[in-house]
């Protein structure tokens, strides 16, 4: 998106400049703006999916470590404690 960043931005300031109610105008710079994106093969959305992707993953395993302090394993022993100074 970095090398298509200065035409992106002389886009968005020629979206910026139309007025409200014209809608023509706002459609025919939204179409030079999905065809900014075609042209670079770009999407803004691609962004997305490695988190989305990711997020089946670490959501258990979050569950998964957060009950983990309610089971006993056998062997493991509990921490030393320092003698109390009576």
């Amino acid at each position: 998106m970095t090398i298509m960043r200065p035409e992106m931005d002389v886009i968005t300031e020629q979206i910026r400049a139309v007025p409200p109610g014209d809608r023509q105008a706002q459609m025919r710079s939204k179409k030079e703006l999905y065809g900014l994106f075609a042209k670079y093969q770009c999407s803004p959305f691609r962004s997305f999916v490695g988190p989305l992707a990711n997020i089946g993953v670490f959501v258990p395993m979050f569950f998964g470590l957060q009950k983990m302090g309610d089971y006993h394993v056998p062997g493991a022993r509990p921490p030393s404690r320092p003698p109390s100074r009576l």
